[in-house]
């Protein structure tokens, strides 16, 4: 994708968005905010969609079919379904997570160019499930959904994620701002709780028959002191393990050399259908236009981005 992806890669880039469209939600905040305050603005959009119906229900009843276009082979799922109860592991108790979409989407997907093995599909999932447990990612969401976790709350700067909109096709589209984390605050195991947080609220947001989000990252102002190998290495960790197939895209720009340099390190730990997801680019709102151009009018979409032309990021420590 211009950058030597590929024609299969520009395909699925162009494919994500040219269907993005402007988010209906504004909210602003101010370096004042509390913690609570935090808490309250990632709450009150999941609660605005729960109160409309849209939230994922877990269920394949009355949807046309899952994201990859192929139909779903039910007696495939109920056996991957069947084969985890045995290995102790009951998907009952999280409907909004292991959907019947999802494990059609896992079982389907991949590796190295053939469709993976159930075997393999059913390594993936038992991972997931146990680095679920070991980190307690629902207990992490209750807990700040509760307002309970001053750590987290500490840790959502006013404007460094937020979930704004959908595209056309009902993934939710995450943007984040890395150069907004509050580097005075800054706590590692926190930081790594509240991307656990914002992505477990991202599964609740996702329509049924969806698995999988966008993420848009504005490096706009991105130095060195804002890069901590150990956190990326955690948070690939994280992606990969407790959150395998949900990326469908990301975005990342404008770039420079910090940027490039830490790319540089962490794409040799990425699986491969996991680095053809992703664009780098020094330009994202030029790219963006370039694909679609209907993003012109979006609010969202021009707050969170820069627009800085070919303007690299920055490089100061």
């Amino acid at each position: 994708f211009g950058d030597g992806g590929g024609a299969g890669r520009g395909n699925h880039v162009r494919a994500m968005l040219a269907v993005l469209k402007p988010s209906a939600v504004e909210t602003r905040f101010t370096p004042a905010d509390s913690v609570q305050r935090r808490f309250f603005f990632f709450l009150k959009m999941d609660q605005a969609l729960e109160a409309d119906g849209k939230l994922n229900s877990g269920s394949s009843e009355g949807v046309a079919g899952p994201e990859c276009g192929r139909e779903m082979d039910m007696a495939a799922i109920e056996r991957m379904k069947g084969h985890l109860r045995d290995e102790g592991y009951d998907l009952e108790g999280e409907p909004h997570v292991f959907t019947d979409y999802y494990l059609h989407e896992v079982m389907t997907a991949e590796k190295d160019g053939r469709q993976r093995t159930f075997e393999y599909s059913a390594e993936k999932l038992t991972a997931c499930i146990r680095w679920r447990r070991e980190f307690g990612a629902e207990t992490v969401y209750q807990s700040c959904s509760a307002g309970k976790d001053e750590g987290v709350g500490r840790s959502l700067a006013p404007g460094l994620m937020q979930w704004s909109g959908e595209d056309g096709a009902g993934h939710p589209i995450l943007f984040m701002r890395p150069a907004l984390c509050d580097l005075a605050t800054y706590d590692r195991d926190d930081y790594l709780r509240a991307h656990v947080f914002v992505l477990e609220q991202g599964l609740r947001r996702m329509r049924t028959g969806v698995t999988s989000f966008v993420l848009v990252a504005d490096a706009s102002d991105v130095g060195i002191k804002h890069i901590d190998m150990t956190f990326l290495r955690s948070l690939l960790r994280v992606a990969t393990v407790g959150y395998p197939d949900r990326l469908g895209l990301l975005i990342v720009g404008p770039v420079g050399r910090v940027l490039s340099a830490a790319w540089a390190a962490l794409s040799k730990l990425m699986p491969t259908r996991m680095r053809d997801k992703i664009c780098l680019t020094r330009s994202p709102y030029d790219r963006l236009m370039e694909l679609s151009p209907s993003l012109e009018d979006s609010q969202a979409m021009a707050a969170l981005l820069a627009r800085g032309g070919d303007d690299a990021a920055s490089d100061d420590a």
